[in-house]
């Protein structure tokens, strides 16, 4: 099967991220804690930031379906597959010298592998901490969640030129429109579902990470109790992705949505 460039950098990023270079020697596990998020409030961001301190796990999307395949084709696993053998196994290979494992959990994948706030509530329980990720620009996020399924490109390494990505983005209505929905409805749900958990929550924005990384920075290690590394010493390999594409974007949706004849009628 032929695959896009694109699709490439994906694949090579998953099969990164479970690597045996990534494996740390086993130690009990002292605190666990997850990342909840939705696409695009920068998670990955925050993920890489948390995995540079050598203090926080190597936490990543692990209950990503590409990411479980990935794990059985490394370990050639015969038994039937289960999360709880799962996420024991990752603890003993993603923990970190202090005791820390940590695990970024996107909102859609959480919702298709616990279907039932019951089944939810089951899995967060398994955690002592939790971040929460959002972001309030809900129209951004939507344009960009539009733009990562059009190209596959869901993130940019600052070694790269975005220039050579070669990508076309095709201004879509109902995509951005669905993306919105499924956004805010998701974003109602997870809040509070996670408002009912006997679990210290941190809720941070996109835009506080992105905007004041340093501020916010101290408060994101002392929820999780790890010795603050000065936010200066983190290394940002990361490309921010918004651009002048997005602004036009965004532009062409609110002038769709006032004007339906700009979508309908165009040539």
């Amino acid at each position: 099967m032929h695959m896009s460039p694109q699709t490439n950098r994906v694949e090579k990023a998953i099969a990164d991220h479970i690597s045996s270079e990534r494996d740390l020697p086993t130690v009990p596990v002292k605190l666990r804690y997850a990342i909840v998020a939705q696409q695009r409030t920068g998670s990955t961001l925050l993920a890489t930031a948390l995995a540079a301190t050598k203090q926080a796990g190597v936490p990543t999307e692990y209950l990503n379906p590409i990411y479980i395949a990935a794990y059985q084709d490394r370990f050639k696993l015969q038994n039937p597959f289960t999360v709880a053998n799962y996420l024991l196994h990752l603890e003993s290979i993603r923990t970190t010298q202090n005791g820390a494992f940590g695990i970024k959990c996107l909102q859609f994948q959480l919702a298709n592998r616990f279907p039932t706030d019951k089944a939810l509530s089951k899995f967060f329980k398994r955690y002592d901490r939790i971040i929460f990720l959002y972001r309030k620009d809900k129209l951004a996020q939507s344009v960009s969640n539009m733009k990562g399924m059009q190209s596959d490109v869901w993130q940019i390494q600052t070694s790269e030129d975005p220039k050579t990505l070669d990508v076309e983005y095709q201004f879509d209505l109902p995509l951005i429109s669905r993306s919105l929905h499924a956004f805010i409805a998701q974003e109602q749900r997870f809040r509070k579902l996670l408002s009912e958990l006997n679990v210290p929550i941190l809720t941070l924005s996109y835009e506080e990470l992105t905007e004041g990384f340093d501020s916010v920075w101290p408060t994101i290690c002392h929820h999780l109790g790890v010795r603050s590394v000065s936010a200066s010493d983190i290394e940002f390999k990361l490309r921010q992705q918004r651009d002048r594409k997005s602004e036009e974007l965004t532009e062409e949706f609110l002038c769709a949505i006032r004007n339906s004849d700009l979508y309908f009628k165009k040539p």
